[in-house]
């Protein structure tokens, strides 16, 4: 899976996943999804990851909403698969469910260079020492030490394309590391229990 993306509006009483639903043997390169995802099982890319993946200058952002117990979501990959990830990251956020276990990564892998937003944080499993701020996710200036050379870049105006609500909430810009090779189309909407919203 290379230079695809996916800006999705997805809600399920299972397994949902923002690119893949479930999946093993995959390789995944500068591929993102912008997603709004409500499940018992949830994650940011990989929403089941049956084998191995390995997933390179990749990112997953958006909202996961866990509603029912017992509740799994991962920012990028949920799953008995073990990820390999390589300079990418998370801006997922999670909801409140303190009976949820939630993995800002992934429920099983290894990172070099990759971190997850430290925001609502609620019962997040492993990864410490991984997570950034939001001001550092935003600062172009960091993002060579955090992810390498030449992994990720400032996207456009004309490269942004945060829809639906975007006059109300006046955003033009996609402010994360974007990139190079794909503009950043964001997914619109509401999930139950949150305000509507777009990243």
């Amino acid at each position: 899976i290379t230079d695809c993306s996916a800006s999705t509006l997805v809600q399920s009483t299972g397994t949902v996943g923002g690119l893949v639903g479930r999946g093993g043997g995959l390789e995944m390169d500068g591929t993102y999804a912008a997603s709004y995802l409500a499940g018992s099982a949830a994650a940011g890319l990989v929403g089941d990851l049956t084998g191995s993946a390995q997933i390179r200058g990749s990112y997953a952002v958006g909202f996961i909403e866990s509603g029912s117990t017992p509740a799994r979501a991962a920012g990028l990959c949920l799953g008995s698969g073990r990820a390999a990830v390589e300079s990418s990251y998370s801006a997922m956020l999670f909801t409140a469910a303190e009976t949820a276990t939630n993995y800002p990564l992934c429920e099983t892998g290894t990172y070099s260079m990759t971190h997850f937003l430290e925001s609502d944080h609620f019962n997040f499993q492993g990864e410490t020492g991984l997570g950034v701020s939001y001001s550092a996710l935003i600062d172009s200036a960091q993002w060579t030490d955090l992810f390498g050379n030449g992994v990720f870049t400032s996207k456009s105006i004309v490269q942004s394309h945060p829809y639906n609500l975007q006059t109300t909430l006046a955003l033009t810009t996609f402010t994360y590391p974007g990139l190079k090779d794909l503009d950043h189309w964001a997914t619109g909407g509401t999930v139950p229990g949150r305000q509507p919203g777009v990243l």
